[in-house]
């Protein structure tokens, strides 16, 4: 994949599923909390937001490989940059008519 493609492969996921994101991230952030509430209705309501039963099965599932998704092109991104700049910073070989001359020694 072209590295373009994939930055905008990347980017448009990130748009469209960031409040999922953030939903996804607060909900577990409360559930990890659950024992100062001492609600039960409160913990299941919150569990059923975070795992996206209150919208339609399996729409967690999607979330996250969504989130996978996310996670791979990011690395493939990362990769990109890190040969880019690999290949800017190693110099080329001299060719003969650039290397300096030799001095004589005798």
């Amino acid at each position: 994949m072209q590295p373009m493609q994939l930055r905008k492969l990347h980017r448009t996921i990130g748009i469209f599923l960031a409040p999922f994101f953030m939903i996804t991230a607060l909900g577990g952030g409360f559930l990890l909390y659950r024992r100062i509430w001492n609600d039960i209705q409160l913990e299941s309501t919150v569990k059923s937001i975070h795992n996206y039963e209150i919208i339609v099965n399996y729409a967690g599932t999607i979330v996250a490989l969504s989130l996978l998704a996310m996670a791979i092109t990011g690395t493939m991104i990362w990769f990109q940059i890190r040969k880019a700049l690999k290949k800017r910073t190693v110099a080329p070989k001299p060719t003969p008519a650039q290397e300096p001359a030799k001095p004589d020694t005798q």
